[in-house]
């Protein structure tokens, strides 16, 4: 008896370490497409578009639960579909960059536009991550959706920021320069309007974000500064006196 419980134990572990490895190393696809659509936005081939409509739906679910802190999550069937076709545009996005030369910044952005995509492009991946990536990895070694673990998500958000400063911080900054121009200035980015749409609307998830930590740490410190005040004990005084 004490073997079995040792070896489902021991299964158990195993089961929640590779869980948490699928996860982390999946969620990676949504940033490392941002890198694909940095180093083939003046590639001619269908895959490139095919790569740009499909991160930009992810975007546009992610603003949508921002917007109504709902999680989008497809059915498990449909997860399973849309990750293979992005895989596989992925995969031949990659073999498409290594011919191509990395892309040349020809303008600066600023630092308050780069940390609030930053915000957006993580708050996307977190959406693809709980939305998409943990339906199939639930699926495949539990059969069952199984509750969202808080390290999971930090270890996310860490393999993000690893890849960020790694990888993607000089390649993606180049795509913010039609944000910070407007779509007026477009000709000036080799990407065209997919590109454009895609960083605009993650630098919208990034401004909800900010905005809704602002309100939410507003909230509390007023909120707590009032639930302090009230919980200020007076003590009367027989000559009639309040001490507070």
């Amino acid at each position: 008896m004490g073997t079995r419980d040792r070896e489902s134990s021991i299964d158990a572990t195993l089961k929640h370490i590779f869980h948490t490895f699928s996860l982390t190393i999946l969620s990676l696809l949504l940033p490392l497409s941002f890198f694909l659509l940095a180093r083939l936005t003046s590639s001619p081939h269908l895959y490139t578009k095919l790569i740009q409509c499909l991160v930009a739906l992810v975007c546009l679910t992610a603003l949508l639960s921002a917007l109504t802190n709902k999680l989008i999550r497809p059915s498990t069937r449909f997860a399973w579909t849309f990750a293979c076709f992005f895989q596989l545009c992925i995969t031949i996005g990659v073999e498409g960059t290594i011919s191509s030369s990395p892309v040349q910044q020809a303008f600066g952005v600023a630092w308050p536009l780069r940390a609030v995509f930053i915000i957006g492009l993580h708050g996307v991946t977190l959406h693809w991550s709980d939305g998409v990536v943990r339906s199939i990895v639930d699926d495949t070694i539990f059969g069952f959706s199984a509750d969202g673990e808080h390290e999971e998500r930090v270890l996310v958000g860490g393999a993000f920021s690893v890849l960020w400063l790694w990888l993607l911080q000089g390649e993606v900054e180049a795509m913010l320069v039609g944000v910070a121009l407007g779509v007026q200035k477009l000709e000036v980015l080799s990407g065209g309007f997919g590109c454009f749409f895609v960083c605009y609307v993650t630098t919208m998830v990034g401004v909800v974000r900010l905005v809704k930590g602002l309100v939410w740490m507003g909230k509390h410190l007023f909120l707590d500064h009032a639930e302090a005040e009230t919980k200020i004990v007076c003590f009367s005084l027989g000559d009639g006196r309040v001490w507070v």
